[in-house]
């Protein structure tokens, strides 16, 4: 159900350049891509920034069980249709750091180049 609409969201609005689904329906990856203005990590940030004022816990996956009802699933999906657009309009206009309370998160590991 999670997958299916959340695809319907990132089709009917044409923000698939941005935003992508992936994995087993019952723990999904939204995976997110850099714009030519917005780096991924300030996209990551606002968007995990304004689920937790939402109340809603994210760390990239949706991993779903029998505990999470079809509301569950529904007030997600409304959160997502508002912000998706949102962060995708703003990433491409290059104003999303206007909108971070916090600098962007950083990798905790990184590729050592020889």
């Amino acid at each position: 159900q999670l997958q299916d609409q959340l695809q319907t969201l990132i089709d009917d609005q044409d923000i698939g350049d941005v935003f992508r689904l992936s994995g087993h329906p019952s723990r999904t990856f939204l995976n997110i891509a850099a714009t030519r203005r917005c780096e991924v990590s300030e996209i990551q940030t606002l968007l995990l920034q304004e689920l937790f004022a939402r109340n809603i816990l994210f760390l990239g996956t949706h991993n779903l069980s029998a505990a999470h009802s079809e509301a569950d699933v529904d007030q997600l999906v409304g959160v997502y249709q508002e912000l998706l657009p949102w962060l995708h309009q703003l990433a491409s206009d290059g104003k999303l750091s206007d909108h971070l309370q916090t600098p962007p998160l950083k990798p905790l590991f990184a590729v050592r180049k020889a």
